[in-house]
């Protein structure tokens, strides 16, 4: 049992010896006739930069006054996407037909806007008072036919007579 931990120091002693004597590498530079040329190992040196441009002076004032606000006044980063949001109902109240025609008369009383998609109504924040109309029309997703929507959110059928116009703009 000795034999083995002495021969174990020895082979630690030998290890750590090797490690604290290690020689610099050599490093191989090609010299301008092309051939190699060994030369001493690289000592750190200085280097001084002499190809800068002039110093510029630089005038005049910078206006953040245009920089993009939160709600709580603090600047922005990167803009929020935007998303259509709920506008408004319109006034007049509509036959039921296509998307463009209620879209229209949507643009017509609320300028830039559109007939809402279901989900932009239930989506919209802050969440839009209840209506006085029983049902508003209302896209209803990939289908180009329009569904009715009471203010609690719900879906119904919509007959064959008129409704006011649930509008989405930006």
């Amino acid at each position: 049992m000795r034999k083995v931990v002495l021969l174990g120091i020895v082979l630690l002693s030998v290890s750590a010896f090797s490690f604290l004597t290690v020689v610099p590498v050599e490093r191989k530079v090609l010299s301008p006739d092309g051939t190699i040329a060994l030369a001493a190992p690289a000592k750190p040196s200085q280097v001084e930069v002499t190809n800068f441009p002039a110093v510029q002076p630089v005038n005049g004032t910078v206006n953040v006054g245009n920089l993009p606000l939160d709600g709580d006044g603090n600047v922005r980063v990167t803009a929020a996407p935007k998303e259509a949001h709920f506008v408004g109902i319109t006034t007049l109240a509509f036959p039921k037909s296509g998307a463009l025609p209620l879209s229209r008369g949507c643009n017509v009383e609320f300028s830039g806007t559109r007939l809402c998609d279901i989900k932009e109504v239930v989506r919209t924040m802050p969440i839009p008072d209840p209506w006085s109309q029983p049902l508003v029309y209302v896209g209803s997703g990939d289908s180009l036919s329009p569904s009715c929507m009471g203010s609690d959110g719900g879906l119904f059928l919509c007959g064959g007579g008129e409704a006011p116009v649930a509008c989405c703009g930006f």
